[in-house]
């Protein structure tokens, strides 16, 4: 199924880089964002079957996480910038150079960005927090990492049934990002993925406004694949 979007993707970013007319780059541009949106549908899915006949596969590498996370925050810069919505960045680790699955944990800050760009309006603000903290009960380093919007919030009645499969609320007041939509396994796939990597993830309603995803990952400071052998 990828081979034909990359195959279309390919001329069109070649055409924006050749293009000087502004009418056909902004109509290219369009092209692009949705190619790139609809290859990401078809990675969804293919991530569903995986986890579903569970073959998704955990692998961890050692690497600068704030820089990672920075790198992928910064893909969205466009549909931040198209909706004037201000992205903050709160990373506070003493030590951000550890061990974590690239491919993971890029599913899981895409997906709940996409989600918090969705739901906020117009101007409005968006936080991602990432912080070590210890668990109360091991005393274990943790990773902590909230992605916190400024929209309406989710419905009491949904703050349960969000992580499930296929659940689309319909009570929700949404800002879609130009040529997407829901379909209701983004956020499945996210609390799968956060499992298969031993944490937790957790919705709560911001105090004000808003809603605030929380996750809690063990922090790996050395190779967990070395205590598999």
């Amino acid at each position: 199924f990828r081979t034909p979007i990359t195959l279309i993707m390919g001329p069109v970013e070649r055409a924006l880089k050749l293009s000087t007319n502004p009418y056909v780059i902004e109509q290219l541009s369009f092209a692009e964002r949705n190619s790139k949106y609809l290859l990401s549908l078809v990675n969804q899915l293919m991530d569903f079957r995986k986890i579903e006949s569970s073959k998704l596969e955990i692998s961890y590498r050692k690497g600068d996480i704030c820089t990672f996370l920075d790198s992928v925050l910064s893909s969205f810069d466009f549909q931040l910038s198209d909706r004037k919505i201000t992205l903050r960045r709160l990373f506070k680790l003493n030590n951000s150079d550890v061990y974590f699955d690239e491919d993971s944990i890029r599913k899981v800050m895409t997906n709940l960005l996409s989600n918090a760009i969705k739901y906020t309006p117009n101007g409005g603000e968006i936080t991602v927090y990432l912080k070590s903290i210890k668990d109360t009960k091991t005393n274990e380093n943790m990773m902590y990492i909230s992605v916190k919007d400024s929209g309406a919030g989710i419905p009491e009645d949904d703050t349960e049934k969000v992580f499930e499969r296929y659940y689309q609320s319909k009570n929700s007041l949404r800002f879609p990002m130009q040529g997407q939509s829901s379909t209701g396994i983004g956020l499945y796939l996210t609390k799968q993925i956060i499992l298969m990597l031993n944490g937790q993830i957790t919705v709560k309603n911001n105090r004000t406004k808003g809603a605030n995803f929380r996750i809690v990952l063990p922090l790996h400071e050395t190779d967990p694949n070395a205590s598999e052998f």
